[in-house]
Formats: C-alpha cells, structure tokens, sequence
C-alpha cells in the first residue's frame, strides 16, 4: 500500500487567524483559488457531517512522527503558495514519508499542468512513485465480468497511474489519490 498526497488538507479544524497576516490562510490569499469562505464552508460541513455519526473525523489526528509510523509509503506535494501551505508542513513527516514542496504553486496544481512545466514534473514524479509502490502482478491481468472488486481497484490504479505520467488526463487529480496493492 502506498499514498500520493497533493495538497492535503490536515487540520479541519483549523481556525482562520487574520490577526497573523504571515499565516499562510492569510498571505497566499492574493495567490491561490482557494477561497477562505470555502474552506470555512467545507469545515463547518465536515464537522456537522461526522458529529451527526458521533465521530470526530476533523480533529487533528497526528502531531509526532510516531503517530504516523504505521502508514504505507508516502509521497506528500504542497505549494508554496496554497493557503493550507502552513498545516502541511507542520504535519510530521514518518521515515516512509517524502514532503515536496513546489516553489510558486497553488493548491492542487498538478491541475494545471496543461500550462505549465512545474505541475507537470509533479505528475512525472507522482507517476513513478506510483510505479514503483504498485506490484507488476497489479499490470498483468484484463478486466473480465469474473474478475473481483480486488482485482477491478488494481487494474483502475494502473489506468490512474498511466494517465497521470502522461499528463493526458485530469483523472485522480483533483482529490488525493491512494494506491492499494
């Protein structure tokens, strides 16, 4: 198993600080599209949706590298000027865990890769950390009716992975995307 990460969004409950004009939430507003009113939004969504279950999925899970020690290989992408630069970084990085920071980038900007050179290394570089986390026996076999819910998601991750290293298509970018073997 293995994980790309781009742009995660770490802290839900993150509250929004305009008395600290440095906080990243603050100083790349004029830069990202992310608004500050959708991130509110969506928060305050999340917090409602997982309260009505009587779980608290939003709250800050990891706060040492120790918490994280369990998880699959990771490869984490964040753009120097998203508004959730600040969490990102301040997540802590486990030993399997790979933190790539791009200079000048946006929330999500392997989105954007038709105009420039920088989300396109980003989808080069997520693509052969795909290759290599996935198993060649994940490649081999053809989509059949017989074929299990298994065997469909490994087929899937390598259309998502092939589509990605060619920068062909948008497909898996525009949420994190996860790798199972």
């Amino acid at each position: 198993a293995a994980a790309i990460l781009l742009s995660p969004w770490v802290d839900l409950d993150e509250p929004d600080r305009p008395d600290q004009p440095l906080a990243s939430r603050n100083c790349n507003q004029r830069y990202d599209f992310l608004p500050r009113d959708l991130i509110d939004f969506f928060s305050q969504a999340t917090k409602a949706q997982s309260q009505s279950h009587k779980i608290e999925i939003y709250k800050r899970l990891y706060s040492n590298p120790e918490d994280m020690k369990h998880f699959p290989p990771l490869l984490i992408h964040v753009g120097q000027c998203e508004v959730l630069y600040d969490q990102v970084i301040s997540l802590p990085i486990p030993k399997q865990a790979h933190l790539v920071v791009w200079r000048d980038m946006v929330h999500v900007s392997p989105c954007f890769a038709a105009f420039h050179d920088n989300p396109r290394q980003q989808l080069r570089m997520c693509g052969n950390f795909a290759r290599a986390m996935v198993p060649p026996r994940a490649m081999v076999p053809p989509r059949t009716d017989e074929m299990n819910y298994e065997t469909h998601l490994q087929i899937d991750i390598v259309a998502a992975t092939i589509a990605v290293d060619t920068s062909t298509s948008m497909l898996g970018l525009f949420s994190s995307t996860y790798l199972t073997a």
